[in-house]
């Protein structure tokens, strides 16, 4: 930037700037960020679609000249561009489902099993509803399969026999035999 320059007065947020930056190159637009101890500029512009503007992030020593500065036309609490309030309460029913979710997903990767035993319990819990009970895969609390995750490995958790443990072995021939 130009020597003896530190921040200048057009690089107010909010003001409307011309710049030539290092390789004679011009860029127009709105001053929307400043951070003077990193010395970057990030300045809003006109982008392809009218309703998105581009953002060019610009080192300070880059700029060259400064074209033509306009002041920001309105005070900074009449600004239409200022950040919308945020609800804490949203924030924390966000972030609790957030996190609700990540244990959710924790809970479908079994910890010390092996591939296989990982990719019988994905091609399973696409279809029918089913957890970990430590290396074993249990489906809707009737049907277990156990390591090594093969069809013989599926049998019924009560006495009674279970139309499940046809399905669950349907399941394992025709979504595994693809893998």
């Amino acid at each position: 930037m130009t020597e003896g320059v530190e921040t200048p007065a057009e690089f107010a947020v909010g003001c409307s700037v011309r710049l030539r930056v290092e390789g004679n190159q011009e860029l127009s637009g709105e001053i929307f960020a400043v951070d003077p101890t990193y010395k970057v500029v990030v300045l809003k512009t006109l982008g392809a679609d009218a309703d998105l503007p581009d953002i060019a992030i610009l080192n300070m020593d880059s700029v060259t000249e400064i074209v033509e500065a306009t002041p920001r036309k309105t005070a900074p609490s009449e600004d239409s561009d200022q950040l919308p309030e945020v609800d804490p309460k949203r924030g924390i029913q966000r972030e609790a489902r957030a996190v609700r979710l990540a244990q959710q997903d924790a809970q479908r990767i079994g910890v010390g099993v092996s591939r296989r035993g990982q990719a019988v319990y994905d091609a399973i819990s696409k279809t029918l509803p089913c957890h970990w009970d430590s290396k074993t895969i249990v489906v809707l609390d009737e049907v277990a399969i156990s390591e090594p995750y093969e069809v013989s490995s599926c049998r019924n958790l009560h006495d009674s026999d279970s139309p499940l443990l046809e399905r669950v072995r349907l399941v394992m021939n025709s979504e595994l035999v693809v893998r």
